[in-house]
């Protein structure tokens, strides 16, 4: 399995959940940079080495600031809007957003984009919202995957900083999922891989080669397996037409679309690299070294031809 290891400036913190921005050229990752009870947000700039997914020592880029945080920041995931890199993240059981005019230095809202709504008449969010993923579609309208309650729902916004609204269905009905776990009474509801929980979305959009728009979510998916894997959702038009036109439909891969045995994964972001598009994800396993001791986590790559749709991924060579 390809490794992408990003040690950190302290040796003691553990990077998760990456995602990736190109920006001028250059490739900058962001992760949540968890060490003991802190967790802040950290990047890393591009490596030494020839690969396009090589990257250099983490350091931390953002601190929780606000009350509302709860004293943790993390789950990021970042994209340009014009030259600017815009960050969604979890904390405090909400997304909060940050703006960087560098890419280094990020100015965050005083108040969280979106809030988890716990109305049993709606179906409960749950607890909290995590994980979001955020992606602009063609027509200029800004998307946002985000899971609660081992589902993964779907929000929309004319600007990534708001204002954010729900897409279902119903406007006061039942909330509806873009993925659930899986179950055998419901069409196209995924296989075994996925009958505990869906989370960690990676939102993408992407033109096919005959110029159409495609919106897939990839996800980590968990089963009765003790490993848990990659899933795969994706739609053309994002909504379904006619009636329920709020209503998100995406129709998901039947198996995994990245797994290795033995090993847990975690989807983390989603780049394009030249004629192949990348996927990063985060492995269980450790690489531990006397001189520089690495996470336990460590953030991995691979790599699909990027005309192929939703096939399974393979690991990049180190």
């Amino acid at each position: 399995m390809g490794g992408v290891d990003i040690p950190s400036t302290t040796g003691t913190a553990s990077l998760d959940e990456p995602t990736v921005v190109m920006r001028g050229g250059r490739r900058t990752v962001y992760m949540s940079w968890i060490d003991g009870a802190d967790r802040f947000i950290g990047r890393a700039g591009p490596g030494p080495g020839m690969h396009p997914l090589s990257f250099s020592y983490a350091s931390i880029a953002m601190r929780p600031q606000f009350a509302w945080e709860q004293g943790a920041v993390q789950s990021p995931d970042a994209t340009l809007d014009g030259n600017d890199v815009v960050m969604v993240y979890a904390a405090g059981g909400a997304i909060g957003f940050a703006r960087s005019t560098d890419g280094t230095t990020f100015t965050a809202r005083s108040e969280p984009i979106l809030t988890a709504e716990r109305d049993p008449m709606r179906g409960n969010e749950g607890a909290a919202l995590t994980q979001p993923s955020i992606a602009r579609a063609p027509t200029g309208e800004w998307l946002m995957a985000y899971a609660s309650d081992a589902r993964i729902f779907l929000a929309r916004a004319p600007r990534p900083e708001g204002p954010w609204e729900r897409m279902d269905a119903e406007p006061g009905g039942v909330r509806d999922p873009i993925v659930s776990p899986a179950s055998s009474t419901v069409a196209d509801a995924g296989g075994a891989f996925e009958m505990v929980s869906v989370g960690d979305p990676v939102l993408v959009v992407l033109q096919t080669a005959i110029g159409r728009t495609s919106y897939r979510v990839f996800y980590t998916a968990t089963g009765p397996a003790p490993a848990t894997t990659i899933g795969a959702a994706a739609s053309f038009d994002v909504t379904c037409p006619g009636a329920t036109a709020m209503r998100p439909c995406f129709s998901r891969v039947p198996q995994p679309v990245f797994a290795v045995s033995g090993t847990s994964l975690r989807a983390g972001s989603f780049d394009r690299v030249s004629d192949r598009i990348g996927l990063l994800w985060v492995g269980s396993g450790s690489a531990p070294s006397r001189t520089a001791p690495m996470p336990a986590r460590r953030i991995n790559a691979g790599v699909s031809p990027a005309d192929l749709d939703l096939l399974p991924w393979v690991p990049r060579d180190q």
